[in-house]
């Protein structure tokens, strides 16, 4: 980009121009009664410095096989298994175990998928920028890799016999990150995924002569029927013998009494992941095995903080949907409590936590696994604790931060009305989703063209109809065995896996996690930007 281009980018309080269209949607959501952030806080650093950290791929390079930290060490020369390796978070921990840690070889199970090789799917993976910066300091890490056919959804995983010998004999770390994150999905295919599946892992890993760990990914709303959420498995909500049992045999029975069954739970999703956790605590006797909760698994985990690349984000669920609806114009109201915690955490630093857990399972916990009475280590990442950050704050962020970096596909200019009654929800609903929805509709059908407007809105309405019970609620969660955790890594080791939330300021997250946003799931370059932030500018103005 030229020089006087990058110039033209600038944003700051001497820029007249973008400052009175930034102050023209404030105004008017002032008249909905919100609090605003002082543009003085969100326009340092430049819009520059934005692009600039959004578009760079670091070089810094944490392994040095002749220095390695305890954490290295305790990966050094190890065979990791990883289920659900094709998802957010698997694609991460994958990411970060192979540029980070000496391992030897690491196992990933892959499933076909609408015809497409195990292989095919991996060397499609390992395109994504997510894996630019490995790429560029080790490009032959492809050799340590190895794809094993097998589907979460099927019996003992889908695994061949030779398969299930392969890992056996040579896994020696095992992280089960696999799980459908639906929160309408079916309850069977809910149990068999989050609970069967889980079971399966864990009789494999048993019978795997190497094993020193065995890290379990749950949630912590798993356990959303507590006020008080503490780091410790809780009584099972339903017996995992008898649900996979139903699941297997008798459907069709299972989901005439889906309701009934998952009862005060929120839906399938938190219900299967709470009964998967007993299956941990009680198939796991003996085994060094440990659980990691972080938010609601996808929907409160917002996409990468500094690391491999800032702002990557590569689905629509949750936050991150809402966050991009959003800055797009298309969302314009929310139901939540403005001041309750959001508890939403960077997927790096999450991932980042869950490995090193997963040293401590593998070396202090295992000299107490003969312990009587031992109970499974639970390790909460959560940020109620330590960084809070409530709903209108992080809603106010991205909006703000929307606005710095428009999208050349934006349809509408920012403006959110944030409330907490379904009363004044429901009436905002009406007049800045619905019936421009109808008005839009109407004009295609004028034109010849297909509906679509409220096809989106009923997604939308779905999409906040799901996250209601999380966004109008709030907990109390103790995480003294990760802030444990924390004090016991070296400082070399908390550099390389950053997990500390207390480190990380939310202005400089959201400035990057909007702009990443724009680039890896819109697809849509930084080199739109100058045209992109022209056409928000008329967009403000018809307004």
């Amino acid at each position: 980009m030229q020089r006087g281009g990058l110039r033209s980018l600038e944003i700051g309080l001497r820029d007249v121009r973008a400052t009175k269209c930034i102050e023209l949607i404030e105004k008017g959501l002032m008249c909905a009664g919100m609090e605003f952030i002082p543009d003085s806080v969100l326009l340092s650093p430049s819009l520059r410095e934005v692009v600039r950290k959004v578009t760079t791929v670091e070089d810094t390079i944490d392994l040095i096989e002749a220095d390695l930290t305890p954490i290295q060490e305790f990966y050094n020369k190890s065979n990791v298994f990883i289920t659900g390796c094709t998802g957010f978070l698997g694609q991460l921990v994958l990411e970060k175990l192979l540029r980070s840690c000496p391992i030897s070889k690491v196992y990933l199970l892959v499933r076909d998928k609408k015809g497409t090789k195990v292989n095919a799917r991996l060397d499609n993976i390992f395109g994504d920028p997510l894996f630019q910066r490995l790429r560029n300091q080790m490009p032959d890490f492809r050799k340590k890799v190895i794809g094993i056919e097998g589907d979460c959804t099927l019996p003992d995983l889908g695994l061949s016999d030779i398969n299930k010998q392969l890992l056996i004999k040579n896994v020696d770390i095992v992280f089960h990150v696999a799980a459908t994150v639906r929160f309408d999905e079916k309850l069977k295919t809910a149990v068999l995924i989050n609970v069967r599946a889980t079971r399966d892992v864990l009789w494999l890993a048993r019978q795997m002569t190497r094993l020193k760990c065995f890290m379990h990914v749950s949630t912590i709303y798993c356990n959303c029927l507590y006020d008080v959420i503490e780091e410790e498995t809780y009584p099972a909500a339903a017996n995992y013998e008898a649900i996979i049992s139903i699941a297997e045999n008798l459907p069709d029975v299972l989901e005439k009494v889906s309701d009934k069954m998952v009862g005060q739970y929120p839906n399938t999703y938190t219900f299967t992941k709470q009964i998967a956790e007993d299956v941990i605590e009680e198939e796991g006797k003996g085994l060094p095995v440990g659980i990691h909760r972080p938010g609601i698994g996808w929907y409160r985990v917002l996409s990468t903080y500094k690391e491999p690349v800032r702002g990557w984000i590569n689905n629509i669920h949750g936050p991150i949907g809402v966050s991009i609806a959003f800055a797009m114009g298309v969302m314009r109201t929310i139901y939540c409590e403005l001041d309750y915690n959001a508890n939403m955490v960077p997927a790096d630093m999450c991932i980042n936590s869950l490995l090193a857990a997963a040293w401590e399972v593998g070396t202090s916990y295992r000299e107490r696994m003969d312990e009587y009475k031992f109970k499974v280590p639970v390790y909460h990442f959560e940020s109620n604790s330590d960084n809070p950050i409530s709903w209108k704050w992080s809603v106010e962020l991205g909006r703000k931060c929307g606005v710095l970096v428009p999208s050349k596909m934006v349809l509408w200019c920012v403006s959110i009305y944030m409330t907490n009654s379904y009363v004044l929800y429901w009436i905002y609903s009406l007049f800045v989703h619905t019936l421009p929805a109808i008005l839009v509709d109407g004009i295609l059908l004028s034109l010849g063209k297909p509906r679509m407007a409220m096809d989106v809105y009923r997604k939308i309405d779905k999409m906040l109809k799901v996250i209601k019970f999380f966004s109008t609620r709030e907990w109390t969660i103790n995480s003294r065995r990760m802030r444990k955790l924390l004090e016991n890594m070296t400082v070399r080791d908390r550099e390389i896996f950053l997990s500390d939330l207390r480190e990380m300021k939310w202005v400089d997250y959201f400035e990057c996690y909007i702009a990443g946003a724009r680039i890896h799931f819109l697809k849509d370059p930084m080199t739109t930007l100058p045209g992109a932030r022209k056409r928000y500018k008329r967009l403000i103005y018809c307004n």
